[in-house]
């Protein structure tokens, strides 16, 4: 049995008809696994449909989005789960200055 990976991703930025129109790229900063291909389940939690699949092009953390596989694709390893809130990039942005002005907030009253 595969022991599963781990991914914690720093920075995500999907980047759509980059090379040509309708490709898709993801870009993942700071992992510290080298894969060569990812899988991204796609559909409903309780319906999924099948994965994305993902393959490492031109350099470590570009990925290039290569096709959708069916649920019965043999072993889809590693699995990377998007669940969770997705913001704009606005939204993201606000958030992120929120959280950097209470860490130097912190910071100056129990210095590290």
């Amino acid at each position: 049995m595969r022991q599963g990976i781990f991914m914690k991703l720093e920075t995500l930025v999907l980047i759509e008809d980059r090379l040509h129109p309708g490709s898709t790229q993801i870009y993942l900063e700071h992992i510290k696994e080298d894969v060569p291909e990812f899988f991204v389940p796609v559909g409903d939690y309780n319906k999924p449909i099948g994965y994305l699949k993902f393959k490492n092009i031109a350099k470590k953390g570009c990925f290039e989005l290569s096709s959708l596989e069916s649920l019965d694709y043999p072993n889809p390893h590693p699995q990377f789960s998007l669940t969770g809130v997705l913001y704009s990039r606005q939204a993201a942005l606000e958030a992120h200055h929120a959280i950097s002005a209470y860490q130097q907030a912190i910071n100056q009253i129990d210095p590290p």
